[in-house]
């Protein structure tokens, strides 16, 4: 119907150029409704190329099977093709740059992949051009190059999108173009753009008939008096939009629309009215629920919980009206926290502070639900409460300690039961404290009293036991002991005031000092005699000095031996010890002396055996060697010995020198 009340007029041209044959492909298709147009120009190498063709007529295909304006029609439209020409089979990989126009006769939409062009012309001049999608078209948007050299660049055949291509195809799609009588739409291919100026095609389509041939050739012709030395192929049609079509029933419809809007517009008023009058009584009530919420917020900050209970109580039955569940959880929660605060200050108030510790504990642990309004006050009545409980328990702890004997502990914790209960200002737990202390205070001077009478029995038994332990040391001869007993006893006497056991003290003392001078006169002659047996042993051992000095061992420890035992006598342990050590070395001397005496013995043994065998050399050496420990011995007279077989040896050897071998 569109169709035929419209006037769409199309012309093309398409031919190989200079190639031997064209790879450029141009259709188009006009339905009842809608049309279609393609033209394409294919990407390739080779002398023929399906590639324009089959992107054609995969489009036309698949825009017949579900005409439409849309701009999700279209490019489902191109996405198919470019999966179809990806799907072909063959010698070669299809590409191809596009351009595709669909019309319903009164408005247009364009699509285009590569760098095949559309223009549309309308009253002579130009209103709409497409864009390549080349890397040249970039760098004319980015001003790198300008318009007029952009179909000489060498970059104008890089392309970022075209039909046939594996990833990220994103072709590009127009608004919607209100079409116009008079409107001329123009595709063309780079055989084309590449040769002939913008400016020209601008003065070909200014000035024209209705017929749409007359500009094509006319292009064709201007091309051709160029004489392009290697002509591409080249495509171009033309679409003369001479009658957009007009629907008749479109202002019958814009009355009808406008009824409706009339209509729906009065209803949506009543509509808005009655909501406005709705949703205002709703406000009121929401306003009054807020502003009882709020009243009970500012209650519980002003710590005036009843009234504050009073105003939640309100406000929750607004809330409950109003079916707000979460306001009505919000307000549950402040009521908890009010409840429970009450019941924890009737407690503290009634003087039971487990109750009321417990029922802040609760409060406080409410308030965490509840914007933690009232967390301060509770704190502070939490403080409170402890420090009521703190006088009581100190209280206990002390009468508990005071009932183990422990009058220090007991009247520290009831002293701290007191400052508490000063700090909280409650008189109750003061008097308690007091007659506490009052009690200790009580106890401690009865058990002072004790202690006293305690400690003065027993300053007398430890005077009368030093005094005992100094007689006991005196029976036994340990004066000095029992010295230190009486002088303690003295001391003890002095530093108590104890009168009675000072003048027993001062009596042992003298008593003391009389059998010390007898005992003095006793060892003064003991020490005479000890003196005197020391200067004997001290005399032995000088002796035996003497000796060991002229290797007199035997002497020496004769001597040795009279002084170690009389230095044992003498209990002298040192002395015995020096002069058991210097019995040691008379021993090692007189085993190095025995040692010599064999040594010489053997030697004069070996001596004879040589001399007897006539060994004269050998006897002699040996007999020498024996002289030498004869000496070293101090035996003079077997050194002489020796020196008389030395000299008959000599006198031997001569002879039997002399004689014949």
């Amino acid at each position: 119907m569109k169709k035929l009340n419209s006037e769409f007029k199309t012309a093309f041209i398409s031919e190989a150029g200079a190639a031997l044959t064209n790879n450029d492909y141009f259709a188009f298709v006009e339905l009842d409704n809608y049309a279609c147009y393609v033209i394409a120009d294919g990407i390739t190498d080779l002398a023929q190329s399906e590639s324009a063709q089959k992107a054609v007529e995969s489009i036309i295909l698949h825009f017949g099977q579900q005409p439409s304006l849309a701009r999700r029609s279209l490019r489902a439209c191109l996405q198919k093709a470019n999966r179809d020409l990806l799907e072909t089979n063959g010698r070669e990989v299809l590409k191809a740059s596009i351009t595709v126009i669909v019309t319903d006769y009164e408005v247009m939409r364009y699509a285009s992949a590569g760098n095949t062009r559309l223009r549309l012309y309308r009253d002579g001049t130009l209103n709409t051009k497409s864009k390549d999608m080349s890397l040249s078209q970039d760098l004319v948007e980015k001003d790198e190059i300008t318009p007029n050299v952009l179909s000489r660049h060498d970059e104008r055949h890089n392309l970022y999108t075209y039909l046939g291509q594996e990833k990220d195809f994103r072709p590009f799609l127009s608004g919607k173009l209100k079409l116009m009588n008079g409107d001329i739409a123009v595709l063309y291919t780079r055989g084309i753009w590449e040769n002939l100026e913008e400016a020209d095609l601008d003065d070909i389509f200014s000035e024209t008939t209705d017929d749409p041939q007359e500009p094509l050739d006319n292009a064709e012709d201007m091309l051709l008096s160029k004489q392009v030395p290697d002509l591409d192929n080249y495509t171009m049609a033309a679409i003369f939009v001479n009658k957009v079509f007009t629907d008749p029933n479109r202002d019958r419809r814009r009355k009808r629309i406008i009824k409706i809007i009339i209509i729906a517009l009065i209803v949506m008023i009543i509509v808005g009215i009655i909501a406005y009058i709705l949703y205002s009584r709703h406000r009121d009530k929401v306003d009054e629920m807020n502003l009882r919420t709020d009243n009970t917020i500012a209650c519980i900050q002003d710590n005036n919980y009843i009234r504050a209970q009073e105003e939640v109580k309100k406000a929750l039955q607004q809330a409950e009206n109003l079916k707000d569940k979460e306001k009505i959880a919000q307000i549950n929660n402040y009521l908890r926290l009010i409840e429970s605060i009450i019941a924890a200050d009737d407690a503290y108030y009634n003087k039971k502070f487990d109750d009321a510790y417990q029922g802040y504990q609760t409060a406080l642990e409410r308030s965490r639900y509840a914007d933690k309004l009232g967390e301060t006050y509770v704190s502070r009545r939490i403080v409170s409460t402890e420090d009521n409980l703190t006088v009581a328990d100190f209280i206990n702890l002390g009468d508990k300690v005071m009932e183990q004997g422990d009058l220090v502990k007991a009247e520290v914790y009831y002293l701290r039961a007191k400052a508490f209960a000063a700090k909280i200002h409650t008189a109750e737990g003061k008097v308690q404290a007091q007659t506490a202390l009052d009690k200790v205070y009580e106890a401690k001077q009865k058990q002072k009293e004790e202690q006293e009478k305690k400690d003065k029995q027993k300053l007398m038994d430890d005077i009368s036991d030093l005094i005992t332990q100094g007689d006991t040391l005196s029976q036994f001869g340990d004066l000095d002991m029992a010295e230190q007993k009486y002088l303690a006893a003295r001391s003890l006497a002095s530093a108590n005031y104890d009168a009675d056991g000072k003048k027993e003290a001062m009596a042992a003392l003298d008593k003391l000092d009389q059998a010390r001078g007898k005992i003095a006169a006793a060892a003064q002659k003991a020490a005479e005699k000890h003196a005197a047996e020391y200067m004997a042993a001290a005399a032995l051992v000088g002796q035996g000095d003497a000796a060991f000095a002229n290797a007199d061992y035997t002497g020496a420890a004769a001597s040795y031996h009279a002084a170690l035992a009389q230095y044992t006598v003498l209990s002298d342990t040192a002395q015995s010890a020096i002069v058991s050590s210097k019995l040691q070395n008379v021993a090692v001397k007189q085993k190095e002396l025995e040692q010599q005496r064999a040594a010489a013995v053997t030697a004069v043994t070996q001596a004879a055996g040589l001399y007897a065998e006539k060994e004269y050399t050998a006897a002699k050496q040996m007999y020498l060697k024996a002289q030498q420990l004869y000496l070293a011995l101090g035996n003079q007279a077997k050194a002489d010995e020796l020196k008389t077989i030395l000299e008959e040896i000599d006198a031997d050897a001569a002879i039997m020198a002399t004689l014949p071998q």
